[in-house]
């Protein structure tokens, strides 16, 4: 996730998974010009509430420089953008990494 404005990323965040590929935006860094984030709201093309898929060469990390799927928020009052940036099938599983915890609703339906 990346929070930008005037074309310069004020901060941004990965998950551990992403960090330990080589993804991380610092602050500072400059959102590429064919990104959703850059190029505006009208880049989205209607679909505000659906991921864009951006072509290899546009998001470049330290790993590489690979396709991605681009799911940006403006907010004009505030001059900002908010960019979720989704790579690959892998990515997506990072919030399961650890197994979920039980607790007794579904130990009862679990032996019920």
């Amino acid at each position: 996730m990346v929070v930008a404005r005037d074309g310069f990323a004020l901060w941004g965040r990965a998950s551990d998974q992403a960090l330990k590929t080589g993804i991380f935006i610092p602050s500072g860094m400059e959102i590429p010009e064919q990104s959703i984030a850059a190029r505006g709201r009208d880049a989205q093309q209607g679909e505000t509430n659906r991921p864009i898929e951006i072509p290899e060469g546009v998001w470049t990390f330290k790993r590489s420089s690979e396709s991605v799927r681009e799911l940006t928020i403006f907010s004009d009052r505030l001059g900002k953008s908010l960019s979720l940036l989704l790579f690959g099938n892998q990515q997506q599983n990072h919030l399961l990494e650890e197994p979920p915890e039980w607790d007794t609703y579904d130990q009862f339906m679990r032996f019920g």
